[in-house]
């Protein structure tokens, strides 16, 4: 039975080991995802049924019981979760299971055998439905087909069904076949039954289904496993990624999964049947010790039985009371002794008076007759004397060998006059051979060995005595002088009630000695002087132990070597399977190169354009995001570094939230995924930002994280690339090697156009200077043409002046009527009239020059560098010269109050009323009203001017007010703005030891906030 429960477990062990020994593919069947319950299921009860066999081994170990109860309510557990998955996950809901088996181990806490109840209760509840749900499961999968090659369908259907039947029958003989016990139908379908029924075990069908079980299911497994590697292959042959890549061939995972479970079941055989034979020969030798024993105790019992007869026999012969009571007649008394010794065969029969003295021997002829002698200090003369039959176990004090001595007390009427001894050479071993295996001691009743199969340990004894008792012994002379040494005995043991001792045997002839495992039996028989030990030399087991273990392994490499055959037949057709996989994997390599130089391309085309920074790093983001075959996420931004702020901005983005963007768009350095990426500048991944990130936000979606820096020429840093990939993606070293890739052409891109920037402000300022030339070059010309106009004002006047007067002069009416015909012909009056108003247009015109070019002059006069104290109003006033034409139509509203002169950089504050000006007319669009308003705040340390701007246009939303100062951030469609104003004006402001506030309302308008202190020369020192 222990080999049914061996080969049962180690079929699902098997299968187990199988299923979680292929590769791990999820997503393409149903099957595949939920089979590794079905490997739970399989090892733990595999596990359940070697305690089992181990149970038959030891079944009082309550340990084994339990665990064995452990493993079995466990692996039903996973079955059962694996059919509800798969057939009833919409009606059977998760609880249903763990509730079912708190209210089993409930009942059977409370019930007398509660293991068994555990069990029982368990099969039917749990095992039962989980097998037929099980069943059902492996049915509906064949209908799962998509993913199998056309050629394997036939055997994966049929292989489904062949594992769903046996799932029935298995369910039926482990889920309602159950040892019997007292609760229903348990009393009535149950085991005992069953076996009374078929006369096989139920756990011989149950093993069948087993392997059935583990056979169909490895073969299923297999196919699938072949049939995805075939439909990758396929997909790559097409030109397409291979949507299910595994990395491992199966036919070698069959291999090493294979050898490796047949060496660790070699290895638990071994040890199992090693264990199970030394426990079966223990108690096979133990049986034998015992019937050894038996044998020899019949025999002393026999001979006892009677040597205790005769000595009363010669104690009431009338030769021995005459002899006592006339010693004078011993000779006839010695002689009828020797004839009476001679017919019972004794030792030695002699007569003792009560004195002690022995008054007549059966030896009085030999050199060592008792006749004579006083052996009233013996225990035998001691007893019988006082009226009791005696018998004791001694060494003669006179012949110096052993013997049993009866004696018999001699009595005259009533009077006990003398005592009746016989003496017998007990020859137990001699009459029965000897047998090497066993040792055999005759002890008396002091723990002395009187007799042995082994001359060594006579007179031994079978433990240390204590040394007064030891003394006793000397003294009463019962063994002479022999030492009375303990048996040497190194290990004393107690295996299962068994007691094994390891004796050291020594050969006195070379001074060596040899350690020899004895099993130890002894009998204590009541109304005997003496006890019989059996000592059964344990070498033998060690043999059949050994043949065992040498079966077992060459069983086991029997299967070995099917299975090596067997595998070794699918090699060549493996082998191609590897090659092609390889043909593919270079091709796939060729073809991610080619599209990485694609994607590259692309980049370096893009990063030609003149858009603006912002704008390209958009492009290349899309680019790769939306146009790389990796399984990067359609979502990732480019951050770029603040070195004075220690702070990484985002630049672009895509598919970003709001409330993502609101709390990633500025990372400090050092701080979440990206910062340590810059901070380290190496590339950062986390399978899980959820879990690696410090960063959380509302709506987040799991995903993973690649984090690349991006480094310049010179090691310095610019800013980070972030992408996201799928939760659980593992980490690729050819993305990193692309995306770094990238991130270098990113720098390029980067630098590039920090340069430009560099080269338009050279230009601007070149251009500042310029205008400043040019002011002073037209302010001249101006002077000298607004001269000539005011003379030739002056002049038309007098002219004017003239006429009126000649026509008021007296004049002949002939003369006056041709001179009033002149002055009408040519149209004097209005002439004159249209040459008032041209010149008025002219003066207007001069002096908007003169106005426009002075305001120039203004607004480019300083750069940086230099300081001077200025009149904020008046360059407000400058700012609006250059900004506001006659175009616009912004009703432009003044509230100016009397402001200290205010020492600043002219050029930078001039730049800042312009952006906001600026960004006033793109909110209120060119029409609407603009409120500008000064004032002077006076304090005990010069006080504060504060400058109000004000529109009344579109205004911002709460997202767009929070990140007015963020560099790159603009409302503006692309081309329209940069989104560094308003950066800039803040840089300005807080340079002047300023503030800047602004407050906003979506749909009313927009008021910014400047205040300046008036005393801050500290800054300029």
């Amino acid at each position: 039975m222990a080999y049914v429960f061996f080969v049962y477990g180690s079929a699902f062990i098997f299968m187990g080991v199988f299923i979680l020994a292929q590769p791990k593919v999820y997503g393409q069947l149903r099957l595949v995802n939920n089979i590794w319950l079905l490997a739970a299921f399989a090892l733990l009860h595999g596990v359940n049924e070697w305690l089992d066999m181990a149970g038959i081994i030891y079944p009082s170990n309550i340990n084994i019981k339990m665990a064995s109860f452990i493993f079995l309510a466990a692996s039903f557990c996973f079955l059962f979760e694996f059919g509800r998955r798969s057939v009833m996950s919409r009606y059977l809901r998760w609880w249903l299971m763990p509730a079912v088996m708190a209210a089993i181990l409930a009942l059977s806490y409370n019930s007398e055998e509660c293991l068994r109840t555990g069990q029982i209760l368990s099969r039917y509840f749990i095992a039962l439905p989980g097998a037929f749900l099980t069943a059902a499961a492996l049915i509906r999968y064949r209908k799962d087909t998509v993913f199998i090659e056309s050629s394997r369908l036939d055997k994966y259907g049929k292989g489904l069904l062949t594992a769903a039947i046996a799932f029935m029958a298995y369910g039926i003989l482990a889920g309602f076949i159950v040892p019997q016990a007292g609760l229903f139908p348990s009393n009535v379908v149950n085991a005992d039954r069953f076996f009374i029924l078929v006369h096989i075990p139920v756990q011989g069908f149950r093993a069948i289904a087993a392997v059935i079980i583990a056979l169909s299911i490895a073969g299923i497994i297999r196919i699938v496993s072949i049939s995805l590697n075939v439909k990758d292959n396929a997909d790559e042959k097409d030109g397409r990624p291979g949507a299910h890549k595994q990395e491992v061939i199966l036919g070698y995972v069959t291999y090493y999964s294979f050898t490796v479970f047949l060496v660790i079941t070699a290895i638990i055989l071994s040890i199992l049947t090693a264990v199970w034979t030394k426990d079966k020969e223990i108690r096979e030798l133990y049986k034998h010790a015992i019937e050894h024993l038996n044998v020899y105790n019949s025999y002393m019992l026999d001979k006892i039985h009677n040597y205790n007869t005769i000595p009363r026999l010669l104690a009431q012969q009338p030769y021995t009371i005459e002899n006592i009571k006339h010693p004078d007649k011993s000779n006839v008394m010695n002689e009828y002794l020797l004839k009476f010794n001679e017919t019972i065969g004794a030792s030695v029969s002699y007569v003792i008076n009560k004195e002690g003295i022995t008054t007549a021997a059966s030896n009085y002829r030999t050199t060592k007759s008792f006749v004579g002698k006083d052996f009233g200090f013996r225990n035998y003369f001691k007893n019988a004397v006082k009226g009791t039959p005696y018998l004791d176990i001694a060494i003669g004090v006179v012949s110096k060998t052993p013997g049993l001595y009866t004696s018999y007390p001699i009595r005259d009427g009533e009077e006990i006059i003398g005592v009746a001894v016989i003496k017998y050479e007990i020859e137990i071993f001699a009459s029965h051979g000897e047998d090497k295996q066993f040792l055999v001691f005759a002890v008396d009743n002091k723990d002395v060995i009187f007799h042995s199969s082994d001359a060594r340990y006579k007179y031994h004894t079978m433990y240390k005595l204590p040394e007064e008792q030891i003394k006793q012994l000397r003294d009463s002379k019962h063994y002479a002088d022999e030492p009375l040494l303990p048996l040497p005995i190194i290990k004393n043991l107690e295996n299962n009630g068994i007691r094994i001792i390891t004796i050291r045997h020594t050969e006195q002839s070379n001074n060596t000695h040899k350690d020899v495992e004895y099993l130890a039996a002894g009998t204590y028989y009541k109304d005997t002087v003496w006890n019989l030990h059996v000592l059964a030399d344990m070498s033998g087991i060690k043999i059949s132990i050994i043949k065992n273990v040498i079966s077992i392994l060459i069983l086991m490499a029997a299967l070995l070597a099917i299975g090596i055959f067997i595998i070794y037949r699918a090699k060549s057709r493996i082998k191609l399977m590897a090659s092609y996989n390889d043909i593919l994997k270079q091709k796939e390599t060729v073809d991610n190169h080619v599209k990485e130089q694609e994607i590259i391309s692309a980049i370096l085309k893009s990063s030609l354009s003149n858009d603006s920074l912002e704008v390209q790093l958009k492009r290349i983001l899309d680019i790769i995001l939306l146009h790389t075959w990796r399984p990067f996420q359609v979502k990732g931004c480019i951050f770029l570094y603040d070195e004075k702020q220690k702070m990484l901005k985002i630049a672009a983005h895509q598919n970003y939230s709001e409330d993502q963007l609101s709390i990633c768009s500025q990372v400090p350095f050092g701080k979440c995924l990206c910062g340590a990426a810059a901070a380290t500048q190496k590339v950062v991944f986390s399978p899980d930002s959820n879990i690696n990130s410090h960063t959380q936000y509302k709506n987040i979606i799991a995903h993973g994280e690649y984090c690349v820096p991006i480094i310049s020429h010179d090691k310095r840093l610019l800013g980070v690339i972030n992408i996201n990939v799928n939760v659980g993606y593992e980490r690729d070293k050819e993305d990193e090697h692309f995306l770094l890739t990238i991130a270098q052409i990113v720098a390029i891109v980067i630098m590039r156009k920090r340069e430009m920037q560099l080269l338009e402000l050279d230009r601007a300022t070149g251009l500042t200077t310029l205008a400043a030339g040019i002011s002073h070059e037209i302010n001249n010309p101006l002077s000298f043409i607004k001269s000539a106009i005011s003379t030739f004002k002056k002049s038309i006047a007098i002219v004017e002046h003239f006429i009126r007067q000649t026509n008021n002069l007296p004049m002949p009416e002939a003369f006056a009527g041709s001179y009033r015909d002149l002055f009408e012909q040519f149209d004097i009056d209005n002439s004159l009239s249209r040459l008032h108003k041209k010149i008025e247009i002219s003066n207007r015109g001069i002096d908007r020059i003169i106005e426009v070019v002075n305001g120039l002059k203004s607004f480019s006069r300083l750069n940086a560098a230099e300081v001077e104290e200025v009149d904020i109003n008046k360059s407000i006033d400058e700012t609006l010269s250059i900004r506001i034409d006659e175009k616009c139509k912004v009703n432009i509203v003044k509230e100016y109050a009397e402001l200290p002169g205010y020492l600043c950089e002219p050029m930078s504050i001039n730049q800042c009323f312009y952006h906001i000006i600026d960004n006033a007319l793109y909110a209120a669009n060119h029409i609407g009203t603009i409120r500008i308003a000064t004032s002077h705040i006076p304090d005990e340390q010069g006080g504060k001017i504060k400058v109000v701007i004000e529109d009344d246009g579109a205004g911002m939303s709460d997202f767009v007010k929070k990140h007015a100062f963020t560099p790159f951030f603009t409302t503006k469609e692309v081309g329209a703005g940069k989104g560094l104003g308003l950066s800039i004006v803040d840089g300005i402001i807080k340079r002047h030891g300023g503030t800047i506030n602004i407050e906003s309302t979506e749909g009313i308008g927009t008021t910014v906030t400047i205040s300046l202190p008036v005393i801050n020369n500290e800054m300029f020192l």
